[in-house]
């Protein structure tokens, strides 16, 4: 990998939050949307996804976002501080273990997303995107827990990146499922070392799954294939190497 660009809109938030901070709970939330995250469409695309319209976000800003910011903003800024500087920490080893020829995007924003991180694109690329009050509001500051969020999320962001890049098809099912969530975990605890939180953060992703046996998948893998590899394979084979595992 070459190289990385964070692009942090905290500081046009901040300018913002300078008046916005004295105005009612109703004309900030329409300030951070006018203001500020229209600026930054595919942003904004990503931070009210999974609402089911615009009542439905309006709503949860109302009654939980602002008016946290408004009693928390302290609590913000220490996560913006020690989520660049665990971007920053991260990609040092990062650059060592995985030699590509990809651009990673860090895009941090300030928002109403229910996720605290999560990989989708900019452009025509991969990239990982992350909601500052959405970490904050997690107790997730200690650089420890953040190192381990963005070791996690460049798990997925490689697997997707990878496959995008050939044009490998995605998969499907249990299987599928358990792999992509083995690999991210596993690729993270590597790129980490054993100082890391990955197993919590990745519990809060996916509960519904049993992380040790996602990890298992891909700690036998690995002994066939290294980590480009096991990002490339097939479907069908995916299928193959997994089901004795199920």
């Amino acid at each position: 990998m070459k190289g990385y660009k964070i692009i942090d809109t905290y500081p046009d938030f901040f300018d913002l939050w300078q008046t916005a901070a004295k105005e009612p709970v109703k004309i900030q939330i329409e300030r951070w949307r006018t203001d500020y995250i229209t600026d930054w469409p595919e942003i904004k695309n990503w931070q009210l996804a999974g609402y089911e319209d615009d009542a439905e976000w309006r709503e949860y800003a109302r009654e939980e976002i602002f008016p946290w910011i408004n009693q928390n903003f302290n609590r913000v800024m220490a996560a913006r501080s020690n989520l660049l500087g665990a971007i920053r920490s991260v990609y040092d080893r990062d650059a060592d273990l995985f030699q590509e020829n990809l651009q990673t995007y860090f895009l941090i924003s300030i928002g109403v997303s229910k996720d605290l991180a999560y990989v989708s694109s900019y452009g025509n690329r991969p990239a990982i995107y992350f909601d500052l009050v959405a970490i904050a509001r997690e107790g997730w500051q200690d650089t420890t827990i953040l190192r381990s969020l963005v070791g996690l999320q460049l798990g997925y962001y490689y697997f997707d990146s990878f496959r995008q890049k050939i044009g490998v098809p995605d998969g499907e099912g249990q299987r599928w499922k358990y792999f992509k969530i083995g690999f991210a975990r596993e690729f993270a605890r590597e790129l980490l070392g054993p100082d890391n939180q990955v197993d919590k953060v990745a519990a809060y992703y996916n509960q519904d799954i049993d992380g040790a046996q996602a990890c298992n998948i891909i700690s036998v893998l690995r002994e066939k294939y290294s980590f480009r590899q096991l990002a490339l394979l097939q479907p069908a084979k995916i299928e193959e190497e997994v089901k004795g595992c199920f």
